[in-house]
């Protein structure tokens, strides 16, 4: 099988070469001009042309597959290109969908960069897709890891179907101790149960709509404790503890089974419950924060003030290919939760001041 890599920003090409010796099939395509690759059949016919550019390095801020040469001999042209597309950076190739599906001469447009799978166009012009990652690294590349297989005749034109690749998956759930299962739990055994049983559900969820070739292996848990109930005046005594303890366990009960599972952490975030009684005790004062929380929605200019109010430590912006240490992504989920949790600060003063 003939393999055309073109090096992106991860992996530019660099002067020394590789790290390994390449088997004599693999071809990495150079980053001085874009170049144009035969594929043949077994009879040695041409069946395809790919053409493509590798990145010198880490950033390709030209639109370089404006350079791409064009075949005229009727057979299958497939380009190669490594874009952020329509980032408001261009530091990975800038251009738009509409540049690609416009660029005569493709019948399919290969992109990479953006680490999930997905089809930009399929009809009405070249297929534009993003094979995302065959396997992901780390909690940021969650779910399933694949790639596109692709096939082209002149009766049906062009199918695609999604191959899983990924032996292993990350996977972050959320469990709410203010749900109806945990509502009255009041103790560790309780709540690890709980997590034993939502685990097996959500897998045995997952693992059915697999197929019986799937490569896959096990699953790289990260569990996160939260919402408000009784449990929280147990879990806030040692939180570090419990979540040793519950880590412990759950390894120790989850990860013989087929696939594995693995729990990589546990982290408790819970509340007090005393907010919930002083909301439901005073329905106008829940009222009005929720039309301040609406008029903070709809109000684009004391959002950003409010994103601005919360500090420099802090980025609506975040590019996940060139992040900054020193600051956290603000996105839309991630203000809603503080401005929920501000709320429910707020129900907890007063109901704290009420006692006294």
């Amino acid at each position: 099988i003939q393999v055309l890599i073109i090096a992106g920003n991860h992996d530019p090409i660099k002067e020394h070469g590789e790290i390994f010796e390449l088997p004599e099939n693999v071809y990495i395509f150079r980053s001085d001009i874009p170049e144009m690759i035969m594929v043949k059949d077994e009879d040695g016919e041409s069946i395809a042309v790919v053409c493509g550019q590798s990145y010198r390095g880490n950033r390709e801020s030209s639109p370089i597959h404006q350079q791409y040469p064009v075949s005229n001999d009727g057979i299958f042209r497939i380009a190669m290109l490594h874009t952020g597309l329509e980032s408001p950076k261009s530091k990975y190739v800038p251009t738009t969908l509409n540049d690609l599906m416009e660029h005569p001469g493709f019948d399919y447009w290969a992109l990479g960069h953006i680490h999930q799978p997905r089809i930009l166009n399929e009809e009405g012009g070249p297929v534009v897709a993003y094979s995302g990652t065959p396997q992901g690294r780390d909690f940021g590349e969650q779910g399933l890891g694949g790639c596109w297989l692709v096939e082209v005749d002149d009766i049906k034109g062009i199918q695609m179907e999604y191959q899983l690749t990924s032996s292993v998956i990350y996977k972050n759930i959320f469990v709410d101790i203010g749900c109806a299962e945990l509502r009255k739990a009041d103790n560790l055994d309780q709540l690890e149960e709980h997590l034993v049983a939502k685990a097996q559900d959500i897998l045995h969820q997952e693992i059915i709509h697999l197929d019986d070739e799937s490569s896959l292996e096990g699953y790289f848990i990260r569990w996160e404790i939260g919402g408000r109930g009784k449990l929280h005046y147990y879990l806030s005594d040692d939180p570090r503890g419990c979540e040793q303890e519950i880590c412990q366990a759950l390894r120790e009960v989850l990860f013989s089974q087929t696939p594995f599972v693995w729990t990589d952490s546990v982290v408790i975030r819970t509340a007090s419950p005393l907010g919930d009684k002083m909301r439901d005790h005073h329905p106008m004062l829940h009222e009005l924060m929720d039309q301040v929380i609406s008029y903070l929605n709809e109000d684009t200019e004391l959002r950003d003030e409010l994103i601005s109010t919360l500090g420099q430590a802090w980025t609506s912006n975040l590019d996940h290919e060139d992040q900054d240490d020193d600051r956290l992504a603000l996105d839309n989920n991630t203000l809603e939760s503080i401005v929920e949790d501000a709320r429910y600060l707020i129900l907890e003063g007063l109901a704290e001041g009420g006692k006294n």
